[in-house]
């Protein structure tokens, strides 16, 4: 978790991005977005732009990704796209594009402006509105338009495995068809075998117990074997790049960064909220994030995905493919305290818009299902991985390829929520699985 087109699909995500709805810092949510905020700015269309490299040569080119579309527009025909450059007191075209049946379009630009500039200002235009964006010019930086990141092939799964069917809903458990990426029942003392590092002010803020865990069975229908989960515990002046007690390394090639472009994955996990858990606090706190991987220059801000506990509600978070340090709340729903709370998330996991979907199930009663009244969240039509924004390509990734995710699982929230010691404020967590076609 990071402080912080007629459908709820990918042009509500786009307008509800524009809005830049929940001001957050780039170490989370520093906001939250009401419902009724939320529908005045569905209602909104217009154009995004987004330079896959913030710094580029003088007379060099740049390659600019956008999303398009127009209020009252529903249609899939492509629409015009004119890339222009500010020059002195007026604006030059430079560029022109096509949008896909998504809305989506990408173009190369020269960028050729005065010696004495030192940034250089582009505006797209379509019937529908405009998008701006600026690059720094100098001496270094991109030269040439690289293409973008395509999206793969479908993940080639078992078909009784019902994920390997184009957005096909899930249930509380999935058959053995599918496959586990990865589980975790805590039954290990030791969390970083599964996860990689710790990331708490102190190891013992992270807990093994090792009774009273969630009786669920995971996530294809087997026992756990065992009655341990986790407990994850931050105290007031705990400092770990923010007040946070999270597991999951931060590496795209490490053992949690499980999240791919084109591959569909279901995260379950179970979590309960106890005593010390400050779960009618107006600010932000997160449970579980799918976080944008280090070494990439894309890497911060806010998470691409993530799952918060506040305000009295489970709530879904989501932020822009580029870089930014605002996210907006997708969904919520009511949630409560010292029950083991069953969630599952499910995505199909893509830098684009058009591809790219996430849906939540929560079982808000502890029924053992996720048929009851508000348990499904929509299928968010949006992306669902961040792309690379710089030119440095010695982390591995050039500019617009897809970042890989990794998963954090832990508390994280704002530092001015009271966890007096020796209690401080805690979640428990248990019962993970990460599951394939």
């Amino acid at each position: 978790m990071a402080k912080t087109l007629s459908t709820v699909l990918t042009a509500a995500a786009l307008a509800l991005a524009l809005a830049g709805l929940a001001a957050l810092s780039a170490a989370g949510h520093g906001g939250v977005v009401s419902d009724a905020e939320a529908a005045t700015s569905a209602s909104a269309c217009g154009v995004k732009l987004a330079p896959q490299s913030r710094t580029v040569r003088r007379g060099g080119r740049v390659l600019l990704q956008g999303t398009a579309c127009d209020a009252g527009d529903s249609s899939s025909a492509p629409r015009t796209v004119q890339v222009k450059l500010r020059k002195g007191k007026r604006w030059a075209t430079v560029a022109k594009a096509q949008t896909d049946a998504g809305g989506e379009f990408s173009v190369c630009a020269r960028v050729s402006v005065p010696r004495q500039a030192k940034v250089a200002r582009l505006r797209a235009t379509t019937a529908g509105g405009a998008g701006t964006t600026t690059v720094r010019v100098g001496r270094r930086g991109s030269t040439s338009c690289k293409p973008l990141n395509a999206s793969p092939p479908a993940e080639t799964g078992n078909p009784n495995c019902p994920l390997s069917q184009p957005a096909s809903d899930i249930g509380y458990t999935l058959p053995s068809a599918c496959t586990t990426v990865a589980s975790d029942t805590s039954q290990n003392p030791d969390p970083i075998p599964f996860y990689g590092r710790i990331d708490c002010a102190h190891a013992s803020r992270h807990q093994k117990i090792s009774s009273g865990g969630d009786p669920a069975p995971t996530a294809t229908g087997g026992s756990q074997g065992d009655s341990a989960h986790r407990r994850m515990t931050v105290i007031d002046g705990d400092d770990f790049w923010g007040e946070r007690c999270e597991l999951g390394i931060n590496e795209k090639n490490g053992p949690v960064a499980f999240y791919h472009e084109g591959m569909r994955r279901v995260t379950y996990a179970s979590f309960k909220l106890n005593d010390s858990f400050p779960l009618q606090t107006q600010k932000w706190q997160g449970v579980l994030q799918m976080k944008q991987a280090q070494s990439s220059d894309n890497g911060g801000g806010t998470p691409v995905l993530s799952l918060s506990a506040f305000d009295g509600h489970w709530s879904l978070w989501h932020s822009a493919p580029g870089y930014t340090d605002e996210d907006f709340k997708l969904w919520q729903v009511p949630a409560s305290k010292n029950l083991w709370t069953r969630i599952a998330i499910d995505a199909l996991y893509s830098q684009h818009e058009s591809v790219g979907w996430v849906k939540a199930y929560i079982d808000l009663n502890a029924d053992g299902d996720f048929e009851d009244a508000q348990e499904q969240s929509p299928r968010f039509q949006t992306n669902t991985l961040k792309y690379e924004t710089g030119t440095d390509t010695s982390d591995g990734i050039a500019a617009g390829q897809s970042i890989p995710s990794h998963l954090r699982v832990g508390m994280y929230h704002h530092q001015d929520i009271p966890c007096a010691a020796p209690v401080g404020c805690a979640v428990e967590a248990d019962n993970l699985q990460v599951v394939k076609p």
